[in-house]
């Protein structure tokens, strides 16, 4: 039964990866960004001003043809809540299943956490954004609150379960990328959040 709940917990991330991947494509720069300059609008706002910062290094350093969905903020508020819900439910997946060893999942594990660890950082920016500027689209100001606590608290899961891949396929480059997009910042917020979860 257990090498049975193994295919079961792979099939699981397949699914949470690949409709994540559907999904971020679903934003109208999907279309045009291979004409375009892949930069983002300059704007005004410190948010605007990082989103350029942190695509930026992204190019210089993997180049502008595959990374716009990494950094993309256009896709459409449906399609991205699915991606987030996706984060969330895969960062349970991994919790619920931390006893089965590395050995027994393939590489297609490892892109499927890198992928949503990107939208929960993209998310936390969105709700530290919101909170900022005291525009709370229409929810309580508690609940972006929430949100940011679990999109932390499940980055730092995340980003310590493809640490601990490491060792079993190469990741260097995808924990380079997840580092210019400030992932050591979000786990150390979260380690502010422990132990009383406030």
């Amino acid at each position: 039964m257990f090498l049975v709940r193994v295919r079961y917990f792979c099939i699981n991330i397949y699914a949470l990866g690949m409709g994540t991947l559907l999904h971020l494509a679903n934003r109208p720069s999907f279309f045009t960004e291979a004409e375009q300059q892949f930069l983002p609008t300059h704007g005004e706002s410190d948010f605007d001003k990082e989103t350029l910062a942190i695509t930026s290094l992204l190019v210089q350093k993997f180049g502008p043809t595959w990374c716009h969905g990494l950094v993309a903020h256009d896709v459409e508020p449906e399609s991205w809540a699915y991606c987030v819900q996706c984060a969330h439910d895969l960062s349970d997946s991994l919790r619920k299943n931390s006893d089965i060893p590395l050995d027994y999942v393939d590489m297609v594990i490892p892109f499927a956490v890198f992928i949503s660890t990107t939208v929960l950082l993209r998310q936390i920016r969105v709700c530290r954004h919101v909170l900022d500027v005291d525009d709370t689209q229409g929810l309580e100001r508690d609940q972006w609150v929430a949100e940011l606590k679990q999109c932390l608290h499940d980055a730092c899961l995340l980003w310590k379960s493809l640490l601990e891949m490491g060792s079993v396929w190469p990741i260097d480059a995808i924990a380079d990328m997840l580092k210019l997009m400030h992932i050591d910042d979000a786990v150390n917020a979260a380690g502010r959040l422990q132990p009383n979860g406030s």
